[in-house]
């Protein structure tokens, strides 16, 4: 074999491998974006849960403690809580007004 021909088949097997590193990094990339995808659907679709709890109940506007023994566990099954002037349930924030009633609903 020549060295040109040497030279040419080595370059062959560096392109080749590198056509299959860029393949095997776009499939691990796309498996990431897939993974962040189903979370965030997943959260989207607990708040919606939530969500519509409020809106069944028509909690705008009711006394927090009404409220609170209205909603028990939240979408994630978790106890809602209260910060910063928020009654946290499901990925919501339900606003709490001056007179400890629940003013409006808003995203966090």
């Amino acid at each position: 074999m020549s060295r040109s021909t040497k030279i040419l088949t080595v370059l062959l097997l560096l392109s080749n491998l590198g056509w299959v590193v860029a393949y095997s990094m776009q499939s691990l990339d796309h498996g990431i974006t897939q993974s962040y995808q189903s979370a965030s659907f997943d959260t989207l679709d607990r708040m919606l849960d939530q969500a519509l709890v409020v809106a069944n109940f028509n909690l705008v506007g009711k006394p927090l403690s009404e409220v609170q023994s209205t909603i028990e566990k939240d979408s994630y099954g978790s106890a809602p809580f209260i910060k910063e002037g928020c009654l946290y349930a499901g990925g919501l924030c339900l606003e709490i007004g001056t007179d400890s009633r629940i003013v409006k609903v808003r995203t966090e």
